[in-house]
């Protein structure tokens, strides 16, 4: 058999049509060989790591020659500038609309973590357990007089609404 050398010989070797479906195939055996080869597990691995919705947005700019007035998607250039430097996160309205752009799923550009997330640490006071009362430490007591002025005794209240009767200091 011999091989056709030109578009017009290869239409008569093969029927309309097939030629669409035969790239189909093979598109899809390439990407099957890529996604599952030890050769490529790796370099796949170590790019979902570091490929970030920012970083994607920025990639695509590059490859494509764009600048920041180019993506309306995202809004104006300032809207554009905060999203590539993380002040301002990608919504799902600007995740879709720029997978419908780019022809890409919008999960690509939607992220599991806000792009500066702050850690929250909660402090909670520390109880301190008295024979059948809990005291928490505080700097500053509310006092406030109980009874008559000439007993000496003051009702302090604590921040967590705990009160407890104090010996005023005075009169020791």
């Amino acid at each position: 058999m011999t091989i056709p050398r030109s578009g017009r010989a290869l239409r008569q070797v093969y029927p309309a049509g097939a030629e669409e479906k035969i790239l189909a195939e093979l598109e899809d055996e390439i990407l099957a060989y890529q996604r599952d080869s030890d050769q490529f597990r790796d370099s796949n691995a170590a790019f979902e790591a570091t490929c970030t919705p920012v970083q994607l947005i920025k990639d695509l700019m590059e490859t494509l020659g764009l600048t920041g007035s180019d993506l309306p998607e995202i809004g104006d250039k300032t809207a554009v500038s905060k999203v590539l430097s993380g002040d301002r996160p990608i919504s799902h309205k600007m995740a879709y609309a720029l997978a419908e752009r780019f022809a890409m799923e919008p999960s690509a550009f939607l992220s599991a973590a806000p792009a500066k997330a702050t850690p929250i640490q909660t402090v909670r006071p520390t109880a301190k357990k008295t024979s059948t009362h809990y005291r928490f430490p505080s700097d500053s007591l509310t006092a406030h007089p109980v009874g008559e002025a000439s007993t000496g005794e003051y009702k302090a209240v604590t921040p967590k609404g705990c009160r407890k009767t104090v010996e005023d200091p005075e009169k020791g």
